[in-house]
């Protein structure tokens, strides 16, 4: 429990110091985005949103990106336990209780989020699972900016792991102005790992290192989180981050320690048909024998815990709340969907004292590792969920896809050309080498995929395939030796040979595709490991096929598409792909989205629209040397639409002052 009473002479008086102010500590917050999940990290143990607020239309926990899909209002990692003084004690980033926020940075300016990548590499930080600066110590330093082993080094034997790597130092005793007496002065530590690869871009992994620097031990200690949903489209809700909130509902799978957040189906936020998950894998060096697990959930809030003594008795009396389901989760019916809270427990740990009592004695380290994850069901939530397990008994070593190509994109007219082929000093996927296959197939490039999207998110269609054929001989240099290797390419894939272009002809002009090209590599039969591909968001170039533009009007005279424009036309199905895209598909097609095309223009120049009896309606600038066409939207300058009439439009040429006078209609 709390007390207000020792507010003032903590904040003045605690370790010598004057009082601080909330100014004084590093908070920061980045989104960890480089799969397939958006989320926001902060440096206080939270997810989500954090002290001092991230709302719409910043997402919280956004899957799949693009999507527009919340999944989260905040969640935040707990730690509770009880001290020889008697008290017990629960510390989180977000308690959802007074005093609200415990874990913070301390007022040091590196106490920051330090991201690294595996992809930017440097000689400055170390290789995973190596002793990088010789001292009999494996990864021993956190990339935090701090020497964490004294040796006058700074982060020279921290490991990246993945694409988009966080690392960040928090303490419950740093911040006495919003954490109050008693703690259980600990130092937590976070790291969390998101990829790139098909194979993991559902998840986010993390891992925690929950150190007691206090004199006492901490007896009984449990790991948990609270939780608190927001699963629904917030454009549909017109931001009421309410009625986001108000219809969520979760259950909980013991075996694989998930808590499953979902989103009940016709609400005012719409129907988010995936589902997202907080879990834990393992906790390393800990005797697990009689380790069990709690689930509780609390319906708008009705007897939520309001002091420390409830919350760990939430987290730690071995109760999973809810009905039996088929599948094994144990939970809410979909009928029972509020505006939901969650505790979860997992402990206790410690060094085993007897029977009853385990403790985390001074100094010592509780290491943790778990993750976030999404998936279109609970079914496949839960592979992606295994596929993460197996990759940290693994030590998060797995054979990566090779890098995907750098590709350029070419418009004539109705036709889109791809072009990849290798450019000196750039990225080669055919030269990568992977040194984790356990088949000894190092260089595993295999073959290229070309994909076409109308969304920037999918779904994409696989257009073609150049895979390698033939028996192939690699020479292989390692650091430390040359390996002669002999590749059977007939055995996998379709022998189609290797190609650096496509040509995607017959495209509708005006209409805006998106396109990637991926790499694949071999399957590694020994590591039981599929066949890989780079991924495919973080590398779709937009595209616009439409006419090039004109130098004069003489032999290329502007024109509008469609001419009339009707009004009662669906432009969203009448063509495919669609010649109308609503900006925001989780609210559907608005005003805002129609669409007409004013094609064969210069590449400077200027086009004014007026109405029949002569006032000017609106004035659209364009400048692109690559594009001979540009939109407009239907509405004025004063952003209102427009009604039926017969249209004048000018499209003065910047470059030589000619201009060209056109008409058009639109029916209502």
């Amino acid at each position: 429990m709390r007390y207000m009473v020792v507010i003032m002479s903590v904040c003045v008086f605690a370790y010598g110091v004057a009082a601080q102010q909330v100014e004084d500590y590093p908070i920061q917050w980045k989104y960890q985005s480089t799969g397939k999940m958006r989320v926001i990290i902060s440096n206080m143990g939270i997810y989500g949103a954090f002290y001092g607020g991230v709302g719409w239309p910043n997402f919280h926990w956004e899957y799949p990106i693009g999507s527009g899909a919340e999944h989260m209002d905040a969640f935040s990692i707990w730690v509770g336990g009880i001290k020889p003084t008697g008290d017990t004690i629960v510390i989180g980033g977000w308690l959802g209780y007074y005093p609200w926020h415990e874990l913070w940075p301390s007022t040091d300016d590196r106490d920051t989020i330090w991201e690294s990548s595996i992809v930017e590499l440097d000689e400055l930080h170390g290789v995973y699972m190596r002793d990088d600066d010789g001292d009999g110590l494996v990864d021993e330093e956190w990339f935090n900016g701090w020497d964490d082993d004294g040796d006058g080094l700074i982060d020279e034997d921290y490991a990246t792991l993945s694409d988009q790597d966080f690392t960040m130092v928090m303490y419950d005793y740093s911040c006495p102005i919003y954490s109050w007496p008693p703690y259980l002065y600990i130092k937590l530590v976070q790291t969390t790992h998101a990829w790139r690869s098909s194979m993991m871009d559902d998840m986010i992994l993390f891992r925690y290192w929950i150190i007691n620097q206090d004199t006492l031990p901490i007896y009984n200690l449990f790991l948990g989180y609270m939780i608190h949903p927001a699963v629904g489209y917030p454009e549909i809700a017109e931001g009421d981050w309410g009625a986001v909130t108000s219809d969520d509902y979760v259950r909980y799978d013991p075996k694989r320690k998930l808590v499953i957040c979902f989103d009940a189906p016709d609400g005012r936020d719409g129907t988010v048909t995936e589902v997202v998950a907080v879990g834990f894998f393992d906790a390393p060096g800990q005797d697990t024998t009689g380790v069990y697990q709690s689930f509780h959930y609390f319906r708008n809030w009705d007897n939520y815990p309001e002091y420390d003594n409830e919350a760990y008795k939430f987290m730690s009396d071995g109760v999973i709340q809810g009905a039996s389901f088929p599948d094994g989760l144990i939970g809410m019916d979909v009928a029972e969907a509020a505006d939901l809270s969650v505790i979860n427990g997992w402990g206790p740990f410690g060094r085993r004292i007897n029977d009853t009592l385990r403790a985390l004695m001074p100094g010592d380290t509780l290491k943790i590792a778990g993750g976030l994850f999404g998936g279109e069901d609970v079914e496949a939530l839960r592979a992606y969920y295994d596929f993460g397990v197996k990759t940290y008994r693994r030590n998060y070593q797995f054979p990566p896809p090779p890098p995907p190509p750098e590709f350029r994109v070419r418009v004539e007219g109705n036709k889109v050309i791809l072009d990849w082929s290798p450019i000196e000093g750039g990225r080669n996927p055919e030269e990568f080498i992977d040194t984790l296959r356990e088949d000894g197939h190092y260089k595993d490039f295999a073959g290229y995929r070309v994909y076409r999207a109308t969304n920037e998110a999918g779904p994409f269609q696989m257009l073609a395939e150049f895979d390698k054929k033939g028996v192939e001989i690699d020479t292989i240099v390692l650091p430390d030796t040359v390996i002669i290797d002999t590749v059977d390419h007939q055995i996998f894939g379709s022998n189609t040979g290797i190609s650096y272009t496509f040509v995607d002809s017959g495209l509708i002009m005006g209409v805006t595709y998106y396109y990637v090209v991926t790499a694949y590599d071999l399957p590694d039969p020994i590591h039981d490991m599929p066949s890989q591909e780079s991924a495919l968001t973080p590398y779709v170039k937009e595209v616009q096929p439409g006419p090039p533009p004109v130098e004069d009007f003489e032999t290329d005279k502007p024109f509008v598409v469609p001419n009339p424009y009707f009004g009662n036309v669906d432009y969203t199905t009448m063509t495919s792909p669609p010649w109308e895209v609503p900006r925001y598909p989780a609210i559907g097609w608005t005003e805002e989205d129609r669409k007409i095309m004013f094609a064969n223009i210069p590449a400077r120049c200027v086009i004014r629209i007026y109405s029949l009896a002569g006032d000017l309606v609106k004035t659209i600038r364009h400048e692109d040397e690559n594009k001979g066409f540009a939109f407009w939207d239907l509405l004025s300058e004063q952003h209102q639409a427009v009604a039926s009439g017969i249209y004048i439009y000018s499209v003065e040429n910047l470059d030589t002052g000619d201009i060209y006078v056109g008409k058009f209609v639109v029916i209502k």
